[in-house]
């Protein structure tokens, strides 16, 4: 008898698509952890493990932001991501796991833009000092970013975290306004991030297709007033994924300075310049070397 062949993760949702004959349900089941991001992509929890202070990887990869945050509209810059449907986006919410997964991943995004979720119960939001000023210039250079948060805003909201919204939004507008440090980001900030939270505008539920409804709160505020035990495990879970990131980011520091004392070593090396005791001395050794050929002195004819 042949041996049945194991299913993998996308069949085995294929399957309970086909059986139930319901919408497609991959931002769920890429949020449970049971389906990678595509293209070029990673499992949830890996993402948050290994691409955290990846900071190049994240600016030059354009397919991990739509999983990361799925909004109702659909993606136009990555065809394999699936927009956000209403029954995802409602056990998204209502699953504590993927709740948490969703807090991750907008503290990782914060990070990278140079900022730090400082309270997860207000949603208050700080720059961090330690990585803003190249952060910042990283923002500024590329362009896209601006798109990026204008996702990240929307999607919050769907998802169950419409409080983070107007905070981030705040620590924004202190650095556009107050400190001038992303005084580039003015244009987008008036006219795409500001919109985000202007729900009864036409054209708000026009470009989002949200309604009242859609931004119920997650279930992440239940475990976090009462202090379950579920939420003290993520937050166990917490300090173990940080502890190791800080310990991975240190090791990376360290290969970044030996390189970068080698190459200046080289460097040094090259720019030795040999010193001559005379002109004659000089000539002599570029002729030995091939560079010129041997002078003729002043006196001596040249014979035809």
């Amino acid at each position: 008898k042949k041996k049945k062949k194991k299913k993998t993760h996308k069949e085995l949702i294929k399957t309970e698509e086909s059986d139930s004959n319901d919408e497609p349900l991959k931002n769920y089941y890429f949020y449970l952890g049971k389906l990678q991001s595509e293209p070029r992509g990673n499992f949830i929890d890996s993402i948050h493990r290994k691409w955290w202070y990846d900071y190049t990887w994240l600016e030059k990869h354009h397919g991990y932001v739509q999983w990361l945050f799925p909004c109702y509209a659909a993606s136009t810059s990555n065809k394999l991501a699936q927009s956000l449907t209403k029954k995802e986006a409602h056990l998204i919410r209502k699953d504590f796991n993927c709740a948490c997964r969703v807090v991750r991943s907008y503290m990782m995004m914060l990070n990278f833009y140079g900022f730090k979720l400082k309270s997860e119960k207000t949603g208050e939001v700080k720059t961090n000092k330690e990585i803003c000023k190249s952060r910042f210039r990283n923002l500024i250079h590329h362009s896209n970013n601006f798109l990026r948060i204008t996702r990240i805003l929307t999607s919050l909201g769907q998802l169950g975290f419409a409080k983070y919204k107007e905070p981030f939004l705040e620590a924004l507008k202190s650095e556009v306004y107050d400190t001038g440090e992303l005084e580039a980001c003015k244009s987008s900030m008036e006219i795409y991030w500001v919109p985000c939270l202007q729900y009864n505008s036409k054209d708000y539920q026009k470009r989002t297709k949200e309604s009242d409804s859609d931004r119920e709160e997650s279930i992440f505020f239940e475990h976090l007033a009462d202090n379950s035990e579920e939420y003290r495990e993520y937050q166990a879970a917490n300090k173990i994924l940080f502890a190791k990131q800080e310990a991975d980011r240190e090791k990376e520091n360290e290969k970044d300075r030996r390189k970068y004392e080698q190459v200046t070593k080289k460097k040094k090396n090259k720019k030795k310049l040999v010193t001559w005791k005379s002109d004659d001395d000089r000539e002599k050794k570029n002729v030995k070397s091939g560079h010129l050929k041997p002078r003729r002195k002043k006196n001596e004819l040249r014979l035809s």
